[in-house]
């Protein structure tokens, strides 16, 4: 399999003929030359992991363009439809669900929302990057009251014996059974003040042989930002040496 980042939590990943879209967003920031509607719009089906605007929000334009089938939870599927996504290409799923994709297994799995610390929430709202772009605060907060969370998923895709294991948010549900020891981990890093020491406990409870970073960059400034990743990196090569660790590039191809 192989895999491409195009900014924020939207990957890519292939195997021969087959390809699979998760969490399709357009940056808001135009200094940053990722995803565009275009290029997204030409990639296969799309499946979302939570409602949030950065996950969902472009998916009903990126839909319009193309015949690609959207699958979501309900409360996803219901926002989708409301915003005009055509509501024949939604496809509602529940964990537990596996899908036949082309040459991919897609297995549905319960997951949780990253949980923001208040040190993290006072020192966004109080950066001076508040005042620089206070354009685009109100509308970027009406925005992101528009899209709600709804239940949250995390996918786990095989193919060709490999597995990779998808989060769109940093965190793990204490309810659900995950596959440890697998191919991938995608590790969304962004959303905690102490990301570095947070991120740790999945990687030690997934164990898996690479690790897919992604959600670091600062896509929809000024709630988001670019997260300084070094720390988390060494913390992992010293307990774990032998884990391959990928630090995408914006379009690049990684093979998996």
């Amino acid at each position: 399999m192989k895999m491409r980042w195009y900014g924020t939590a939207t990957i890519n990943i292939i195997h021969n003929d087959g390809d699979i879209l998760f969490d399709p967003f357009i940056a808001r920031n135009p200094w940053l030359d990722c995803g565009t509607a275009e290029e997204l719009t030409g990639l296969g089906d799309i499946f979302i992991t939570h409602g949030h605007l950065d996950h969902v929000s472009d998916v009903p334009l990126i839909s319009a363009m193309g015949t690609r089938r959207v699958f979501c939870s309900p409360e996803t599927a219901e926002i989708l439809s409301e915003e005009g996504a055509s509501t024949e290409l939604i496809v509602a799923v529940k964990p537990g669900d596996v899908i036949k994709n082309g040459p991919f297994k897609i297995k549905v799995l319960a997951s949780q929302h990253c949980q923001s610390d208040p040190i993290l929430i006072i020192k966004t709202l109080t950066s001076p990057r508040m005042l620089k772009h206070y354009n685009v605060v109100l509308p970027m907060i009406k925005e992101h009251l528009k899209f709600k969370m709804g239940n949250v998923l995390a996918y786990q895709i095989e193919a060709e014996g490999k597995t990779i294991l998808h989060l769109g948010s940093l965190n793990l549900s204490n309810e659900e059974i995950y596959p440890e020891k697998i191919d991938v981990l995608t590790l969304p890093f962004q959303g905690r003040a102490d990301v570095s020491l947070y991120a740790l406990q999945f990687v030690k409870r997934i164990k898996p042989r690479a690790l897919f970073l992604h959600h670091f960059d600062n896509t929809f400034p000024p709630i988001s930002n670019n997260i300084d990743y070094r720390e988390f990196v060494k913390s992992v090569q010293h307990l774990f040496p032998d884990m391959n660790i990928i630090i995408p590039v914006y379009r690049k191809q990684y093979s998996v």
